[in-house]
Formats: structure tokens, C-alpha cells, sequence
């Protein structure tokens, strides 16, 4: 089977040089060769530096100006309308690749063709790249299917997330067949991801993942997520989420789905220990 090509986009918002040197470092540094990136600007104003990283890489990475509308959701949709390849990946540029990410991610999507995406472990890191220890992470490596590789579908799949929300969502491969029109809600900040992944499920797709560590997640003061988190906005969203999917499990009358969706463990958990 021929070597399918691989669009990685990178949505920079305003997260710095030195991180956004890093991933793109990364990419470059992949063990799988087939691909081609797209930097989507999102910045308020452009980010001038963004020339002088790439520079080098013209021919494999090109530059496209978000001229709004801005904001997480949009830069997102942003990356899925600029792909024109079957494979897309969202290489967030605060974070890393480990370099067998794209190998392996190819991999299980040529195993399962049917599938709408595809997820890895994550290895939690600080601002310079350190691991760091991560108990909510810690938590769902327990929650997540024991299989190898976990395959998540219909109403058994979505009441494990419910459980708690193991896939890591930056580390998605997503098939643009299978996603079609679907698009991240540019009115949501934090849960867009998730809320994503769940109406895939919702309507019928399978996500393929593998707990292998490919992907280096970077947690940060100034990441968004730690700015909703202190602000609540992160915690209101999730909790309208949960009952959003309450609501809709009992309408379909998948009990327990309905019943971890009002009991959100993980949820309750994380919102104790953040006050």
C-alpha cells in the first residue's frame, strides 16, 4: 500500500516562539515522511516571527492568515477546510510529536479504514519539555479500555467517557471522509474537543486509539485551559455538556449512558480539587 500523505495543521494563537519552534521541530523530526503542514495564524494582529521559523521549511510547511473570524473553534474548522489530504492532524503549537507519532497514527488508520479518527497516549510535560506528574492523567490512564488497541463506538463507548474523558484530544487523527461537514462549535472554549469526539460517537463512528505515549502535552500558566479553569467558564461548559448528553441518552433509552452522565465522577472530582 502506498505511503498516504498526511496534512498536519498547526492553529497558532499567541502561545510563543520558543514553544512554536519546538513543534514544529517536532514534525519535522517524524520517522514517517509523508506530509505536509499548514500554519494557520490566529494571532490578533499576525505574528511577525512566525516568518523566521519558517523560512527553511517553506516547501513542506506553508503559511495562511485566519482572518477571522478568530478564536479556538474557528482556527479549528480553519485547519479542517485547508487539508487536502484524507488524513488531518491539529499539531497544537504549544505542544510536541514525539517522532513515531505520525508512523503509528498511520498505522492504525490503515488498519481501521472505517474509522473517523484515531487517538494516542500523551505524556504531560512542563515549559521546558520536563514530564511532569499529572493526577487527573494518572486517573484516566485506570478509566480507559485495557485492549490494544481500544476500539470506542456506540452507547459502551460513550459511557466510559462519561466515566472520564481518556482520549486526548489534541493527539487526533481525524479521517475527512468520515468527518464530512462536521466542525468544533466556535461558541465553545474548552469543551469543543470533547464535545466533538461525542457527536462522532453519537452519530454512529467508531475513534481507534492506542495508549502508546506519541504525543507531548504541555501544560502551562499561560495555556487557555489554565485561564478557564480559573475563571469557571471551563467547568460551566462541561457541566452543560453532561447534560446535554444525559438528556439525549434518555432519549434514546441508553440507561447507563444517562446514569454516569448525571454522576460525572471525574468531573465532580476535578472541579473539588480546583477550587
Amino acid at each position: 500500500m502506498p505511503n498516504e500523505f498526511v496534512t498536519v495543521a498547526l492553529p497558532y494563537h499567541r502561545e510563543g516562539m520558543d514553544y512554536f519552534r519546538r513543534a514544529v521541530d517536532s514534525l519535522v523530526c517524524q520517522d514517517y515522511t509523508h506530509w505536509r503542514a499548514i500554519v494557520i495564524d490566529d494571532s490578533p494582529h499576525g505574528e511577525g516571527g512566525l516568518a523566521s521559523v519558517l523560512a527553511p521549511l517553506s516547501e513542506r510547511i506553508c503559511y495562511r492568515r485566519n482572518e477571522g473570524p478568530h478564536g479556538i473553534g474557528n482556527a479549528w474548522n480553519a485547519c479542517l477546510d485547508a487539508a487536502d489530504s484524507e488524513l488531518l492532524c491539529i499539531l497544537h503549537t504549544d505542544d510536541e510529536y514525539e517522532p513515531a507519532y505520525l508512523s503509528r497514527m498511520v498505522g492504525l488508520a490503515r488498519a481501521f479504514p472505517q474509522a473517523a479518527m484515531y487517538f494516542c497516549g500523551a505524556t504531560v510535560v512542563d515549559g521546558s519539555s520536563r514530564s511532569i506528574f499529572s493526577m487527573p492523567d494518572r486517573v484516566k490512564d485506570f478509566i480507559r479500555p485495557r485492549s490494544e488497541p481500544m476500539i470506542i463506538s456506540g452507547p459502551a463507548g460513550i459511557k466510559r467517557l462519561m466515566v472520564g474523558n481518556y482520549i486526548m484530544c489534541p493527539t487526533l487523527m481525524y479521517r475527512r471522509s468520515k468527518i464530512g461537514l462536521r466542525r468544533f462549535s466556535p461558541s465553545h472554549q474548552f469543551v469543543l474537543d470533547f464535545k466533538f469526539t461525542l457527536e462522532a460517537l453519537l452519530s454512529g463512528d467508531t475513534i481507534v486509539g492506542t495508549a502508546v505515549r506519541l504525543y507531548r502535552y504541555r501544560r502551562h500558566p499561560e495555556q487557555a485551559t489554565a485561564a478557564l479553569s480559573a475563571t469557571g467558564r471551563r467547568f460551566e461548559e462541561e457541566l452543560a455538556l453532561f447534560r446535554e448528553i444525559e438528556r439525549m441518552a434518555k432519549e434514546r433509552g441508553w440507561k447507563d449512558v444517562a446514569r454516569w452522565a448525571r454522576l460525572r465522577p471525574t468531573f465532580r472530582a476535578n472541579a473539588v480539587l480546583s477550587r
